[in-house]
């Protein structure tokens, strides 16, 4: 006949074993962040959770209580619930997130010497065409396989305000060549300029930010247009309109910091390596 209390023990030992293993993910994270993709990160903080829930199942299984096999599960329940919640939220909002770049003295990121300029011919061709929401599109493709964000798709807060500067006036250059200065980064950094290059939206008021937004035609800071509904006719679409393929991409991090990387980074980083300011 097996002894429950040998039972029992095992369950403490496992149940011990996965307390360790999740301390260490964590203490690893805090102090030596691994360079991985965003992807991973939520499937990392489930299954440290996951690990803990499991872990105060087991030892609350293994504690003197006394009482049916109905109420001894709750409370095995109960552990773990709480377990998965608090560590969850532990790996959410304990660990240094990703920064926003928002410095404007912050260095650009430098392109390898051996490394030419990117290839702009395909979008001059486009641009040259006066095919607008292509041109647009493939700005996003050239910007994304620049920053090393091609195979993802995607972005995240920090890399539009590393971009490199070479790269950003040349785009910008065939954009405002092609639109007669209707269109360019430049172009709706001098927009932006003119409103005192504002940075903050205040909730509930209009800012100079959502006069901005509302002047190149992108909607307001809490009601962005769906990118299906830009203008790509260059006679009725605003001036500063384009490019904005950042609308159409899924950013990766906090909605705050998203909103900057999408509206107010092209804008800051035009600033420093058009501008020069």
């Amino acid at each position: 006949m097996n002894d429950p209390q040998n039972h029992f023990d095992w369950e403490r030992f496992i149940g011990l074993l996965l307390a360790i293993g999740v301390v260490i993910v964590f203490v690893f994270f805090l102090f030596l962040p691994p360079d991985i993709n965003q992807l991973t990160l939520p499937i990392i903080r489930f299954l440290a959770a996951l690990a803990a829930g499991l872990s105060a199942y087991l030892f609350a299984g293994s504690l003197d209580f006394v009482g049916s096999l109905s109420n001894r599960i709750q409370v095995k329940a109960a552990g773990a619930f709480a377990a998965f919640i608090a560590v969850f939220f532990l790996f959410s909002h304990g660990l240094p997130q990703n920064p926003v770049v928002s410095d404007p003295q912050a260095p650009p990121t430098s392109i390898p010497e051996d490394q030419t300029l990117s290839d702009f011919s395909t979008l001059e061709s486009l641009l040259s065409s006066g095919n607008w929401r292509e041109s647009d599109r493939e700005t996003g493709k050239v910007m994304l396989d620049i920053m090393g964000r091609a195979q993802q798709g995607t972005i995240e807060p920090g890399n539009i305000s590393s971009f490199p500067c070479e790269e950003l006036r040349e785009i910008d250059s065939l954009w405002v060549k092609y639109s007669n200065g209707k269109f360019g980064f430049s172009v709706q950094e001098e927009i932006w300029a003119g409103l005192g290059s504002p940075t903050v939206v205040i909730p509930g008021k209009i800012s100079e930010l959502n006069t901005f937004m509302t002047f190149v035609g992108w909607g307001f800071a809490d009601s962005i247009f769906s990118y299906e509904d830009f203008d790509f006719d260059i006679e009725q679409a605003p001036k500063g309109h384009l490019p904005a393929w950042l609308h159409d991409v899924y950013c990766f991090g906090e909605s705050e910091k998203c909103f900057w990387e999408v509206i107010v980074a092209p804008l800051v980083r035009t600033e420093i390596c058009i501008s020069g300011t």
